[in-house]
């Protein structure tokens, strides 16, 4: 019993991180701006929206709960969503999410249909940029693509394409390797959740935060945004949102499941001691 709890616990410690899932009640269904720490960046523009699948608009993800955040380029407004991240006690972090993107209207669209990005809020900057692209910005009907906006070792920036001929109104799960101080992305890796399409894991040798290697960015946000320039009709959504740690002792902000086992992993530990 006690080499159990202990397992246990060594596993939950593993698994703590920051995950936002965007579920009742701790969300309600409108404006994610104001709750739970999410707010607008750009009071100019839009915020995005806590939405139920049960509501229609997109496929429901397997993955996911009864809401997730949604955010529609309807206009000309971007859209936009931030969140204060802690990223100072730890070296390497992982970070992943469901993400969806899809035309409404069938209208011709940018390039840039939505991104996530890690950001520092008082520099006003972004480290990288992960970027739902259309493949066919002429067609709404066309696939798209995830493109990593990165700087090479000397600071060159440039867009690399890392997975292309993706389902319009599918979900899929993104997940970037990343050391805040080296400034280097180790490792992304894509998986399809409505379907059997399998993807490759990258491991990038020469991307790098916004300034290469002697960025002195210092990631402190994380940021969702749907665009589409003058152009109508893009509309992204995410879900199942998660930053992990992966040096020990780093932070972790577990759910509310994981505090329930960990309880119960300590209480069945004090009941073994008291026997």
């Amino acid at each position: 019993m006690r080499l159990l709890c202990v397992v246990l616990l060594s596993v939950l410690a593993m698994q703590a991180g920051t995950v936002f899932t965007f579920e009742p009640t701790t969300y309600a269904p409108g404006a994610i701006a104001g709750q739970n720490g999410w707010y607008n960046p750009d009071l100019t523009g839009a915020g995005g929206s806590v939405a139920a699948y049960s509501a229609g608009g997109v496929i429901t993800n397997p993955t996911g709960g009864a809401q997730f955040v949604a955010m529609d380029h309807s206009g000309s407004v971007d859209v936009r969503a931030e969140h204060l991240v802690d990223f100072s006690s730890a070296s390497t972090w992982t970070v992943s999410y469901d993400l969806l993107l899809k035309n409404f209207n069938d209208e011709a669209s940018s390039n840039n249909g939505g991104s996530f990005s890690v950001q520092n809020v008082s520099g006003g900057t972004y480290g990288f940029l992960s970027i739902m692209g259309w493949m066919n910005e002429s067609s709404p009907a066309s696939p798209w693509a995830v493109v990593y906006y990165v700087a090479n070792s000397s600071g060159v920036e440039g867009r690399q394409v890392a997975w292309v001929n993706l389902v319009q109104d599918h979900w899929y799960r993104q997940t970037t390797v990343f050391d805040v101080n080296t400034k280097k992305i180790l490792s992304a890796s894509l998986t399809d959740l409505n379907g059997s399409d399998t993807f490759s894991t990258i491991t990038p040798t020469d991307w790098y935060f916004n300034g290469g290697t002697a960025s002195t960015f210092t990631p402190d946000a994380i940021r969702l945004f749907a665009g589409g320039g003058s152009d109508k009709g893009n509309a992204a959504a995410w879900d199942n949102i998660s930053l992990d740690s992966q040096d020990v002792g780093g932070p972790g902000v577990p759910e509310p499941a994981t505090v329930v086992m960990a309880g119960a992993a300590l209480a069945a530990l004090a009941l073994w001691r008291r026997r």
